[in-house]
Formats: structure tokens, sequence, C-alpha cells
């Protein structure tokens, strides 16, 4: 294509193309072909960057021009259609946000500013130890030993809980039995709430599966699980508003430790069916975040196969 000008920004090329639909050139850009050619041509040693030339130089396959625009226009559409899906998923975010800043206490109050009609009691000073039945860290079997990394155990890392919507149904990486017995590492029951104390600070997910962890999580495993899906909201407030800083040891990395996630206080209401009107509350609010985020991964999902069918 015909390059009117093209301007260096700080990290970015501008192109004014001239001639040629603007919407079917900026999606041909996107594609895998043109991304992989440019991380293949990338110079410099300390920073790498895409010099001028191989983008000016860079070959497209274009075919005519209303063609181009029909292909344009359809990608703006899927683009809309996912900026769209995106908006709603931030708002459902931001709303739970507020509710779990209205739904419980504040710091130094008993009550919460929202609650469900009928209840009127102050909630009680709860510690995290004493609301769960089971509860440590992981351990880490030496990653050196190659055969204790080819069994079939889950074993959850910080990367999954990081990418994580709350729930975590598979792991990066899986463990053998030998591996498990090597190290501190234990079966951690379907159902529990894993907390990150490494890395991720107060990132936290309930485990769709039996799995292993590292000693980077704290473990609870719970016999009610309206109270698990309570204090699993709780804990989420509690990383949301930055909590655990205060908590938080440093040195060579920010990290928490068993005993202060232990001793963790909390308001909690005494009627238990208070606690599963607010636990069941909260898990129609996720189901729904769950619903848009699976919509819009679908959509990125679509958008990226027409991608590569659609350009040479």
């Amino acid at each position: 294509y015909n390059n009117e000008r093209v301007m260096l920004g700080k990290s970015a090329a501008y192109l004014t193309v001239s001639n040629f639909d603007k919407k079917f050139i900026f999606s041909y850009l996107q594609t895998s072909t043109i991304k992989n050619y440019f991380l293949n041509n990338l110079t410099g040693t300390t920073i790498k960057n895409l010099g001028l030339k191989t983008i000016r130089d860079t070959t497209l396959f274009v075919p005519t021009l209303e063609e181009q625009q029909k292909i344009g226009s359809l990608f703006k559409q899927l683009d809309d259609t996912i900026a769209l899906h995106q908006r709603k998923l931030d708002l459902l975010k931001e709303q739970k946000k507020g509710y779990l800043q209205k739904m419980f206490p504040k710091t130094g109050e008993k009550i919460p500013e929202l609650r469900f009609a009928g209840f009127a009691d102050d909630w009680e000073e709860r510690k995290l130890s004493d609301l769960f039945i089971k509860g440590g860290s992981g351990g880490t079997p030496k990653s050196t030993n190659k055969a204790f990394y080819d069994g079939d155990i889950p074993f959850l890392g910080i990367s999954d809980i990081t990418k994580s919507n709350g729930f975590i149904n598979n792991t990066e990486k899986h463990i053998s039995s030998d591996g498990l017995n090597s190290s501190a590492a234990w079966i951690v029951s379907k159902g529990a709430i894993s907390l990150a104390m490494y890395a991720s600070v107060g990132k936290l997910a309930i485990l769709n599966i039996d799995a292993a962890t590292s000693q980077a999580f704290y473990n609870m495993i719970f016999d009610d699980y309206d109270l698990r899906d309570l204090v699993y909201q709780r804990l989420n407030k509690a990383n949301e508003l930055s909590e655990w800083n205060k908590l938080i040891s440093t040195g060579t990395q920010s990290n928490l430790n068993a005993d202060k996630v232990k001793n963790f206080q909390m308001y909690l209401p005494k009627n238990h069916d208070e606690i599963k009107l607010i636990s069941t509350f909260f898990k129609q609010i996720d189901n729904t975040i769950a619903l848009h985020q699976r919509k819009l991964d679908l959509l990125k999902e679509r958008k990226k196969g027409f991608l590569q069918k659609m350009f040479v």
C-alpha cells in the first residue's frame, strides 16, 4: 500500500493510507501473519523496536477497493460489538465493587450500609481461621526434576489465579504423585478458596477441581458453602480495597504469610439466612459477569478466526 507519510511516536508509527480502505488496513495489521512478520524483524539489543523501513516495505495482498470496504465494515462491526460487551462487563464489575463496599460493614462499623429487609442485628467480628475446617499453604516440587511435572495432578500457580475470573477449572502445570510426595504440596479439595500470598497478593479464586498448590497460596476448605461464598466475597472486598497492604511483609518481594491470613478479622452476619441471601446475591452477579465474559471471549475468538480466514 502507499504511505502519504509515516511519523514516529514514542512507541508507535502513525500511518496515513491513501486509496485504500483504512478499516481494512487496520484489520490486516492485526493478523497473525503481519504480527509475526513484525516480531521476526525487530531490531535493537536492550530495547527491541520495529524500524520504519520494515513498516514501509511490508507487503500486503489486497482485493478491490469495494471488497476492502466490505471486509473493513465487517471488522468494524465486530470491533464495535466487542467494545459494547467490554463496556457492559466493566460496568457489571464496577457495580459489584460498589455492592461489596455497601453490603459489608465499613471499617469501625458493625452493620453494612445496605442490607436485606428483615435483618437489623449487629454483625459479629470473626477471625478467618475460625470459619474454615482446614487450611494451609502448599509446596513446590523441585523444578529440575522433570518426572515431578509429568503427572495428572493439577498444580495451581500464580499465573493461573491471575488470569482466572474467580474460579479455577484447569491449571497450566500438572505434577506427579512423586512430585506431590516430595514437597509440602497436598491435594486441596474442590470447593476450597485459594488466596495468593506472593506476587498477586490478595487475588483469590474458588477451586472447581481438586488441585495441589505452590506455597504462594493459602488454601481454605469449608463445610458450609453459603459461608464460604460470603467469605469469598468479603476477601474480594479486601483485595479490591487493598486491605492486605498493611499486613504485607517487604523483602525481595511483597508477600503475606499464613499467620496473617488466618488472623484476618472480618464482620459477618449472625443469622445464617442473611448469610445465604448475601451469598446468593453475589453469586448471581458473578454468574452474570461470567456470562458476559464468555460472550466477549467468543466474539474475540470469532474475530480471530475471521482474521485468519479473510486475509492472505
